[in-house]
């Protein structure tokens, strides 16, 4: 269960293959992008792209969903905010924020369009 204080979502296109990162302990880290656009236009009358990182933590075993994303596919995620202080090699205090995922990825298309966009085109000559 999320919790409400604590809690996001966002709606866009992974803009490159998720990134796993195995553990000893046989459990993963994953990182990915999330390319959302703005809901409002700039004064040119463009949409501005934020490029967001998230992260999730997969169970030993489970890969909760993940193994079906790659790049280009239209996800929504729920995710919570996580900071961890630490102190740099010069003794400062760092904030560093992390959006990490809760659940799974909700697929926002069809499988047969995810799977169109990864199948190669033959090229004709």
């Amino acid at each position: 269960m999320s919790n409400p204080a604590n809690h996001g979502s966002l709606i866009g296109r992974l803009a490159s293959d998720p990134k796993v990162f195995e553990n000893t302990d046989g459990s993963r880290r994953l990182l990915a992008t999330v390319a959302v656009d703005d809901n409002f236009k700039n004064r040119a009358g463009e949409r501005k792209t934020q490029f967001i990182q998230v992260e999730a933590f997969l169970p030993a075993g489970s890969t909760m969903g993940w193994d079906r994303t790659g790049k280009g596919d239209l996800i929504a995620v729920e995710y919570r905010i996580d900071t961890t202080a630490y102190a740099d090699k010069n003794g400062e205090m760092q904030y560093p924020v992390r959006l990490v995922v809760e659940g799974t990825p909700s697929y926002l298309e069809p499988k047969s369009v995810t799977e169109a966009r990864r199948t190669p085109v033959a090229a004709t000559a």
